[in-house]
């Protein structure tokens, strides 16, 4: 099972950089947004490959993760 902790270890380690963060960052602020757009569509990403978990998963009443492959 995969609890709070390793989700969000799992994300943190497919996480884009904070570098390109700050890059697209500023060059959104001169004006193109690309990079910036670009940034968040990679960290949907992983978002949506390890979901947070709902209460009833944590609390264990439901089965969250199971034979998730490197867990």
């Amino acid at each position: 099972m995969l609890f709070r902790s390793a989700y969000q270890q799992c994300r943190a380690q497919e996480y884009p950089p904070l570098q390109e963060f700050v890059d697209a960052y500023y060059w959104q602020q001169k004006g193109d947004d690309k990079l910036m757009e670009q940034y968040l569509a990679k960290v949907k990403e992983v978002k949506e490959k390890y979901p947070k978990p709902t209460q009833e998963q944590l609390d264990g009443n439901v089965p969250y993760v199971e034979d998730r492959p490197g867990l």
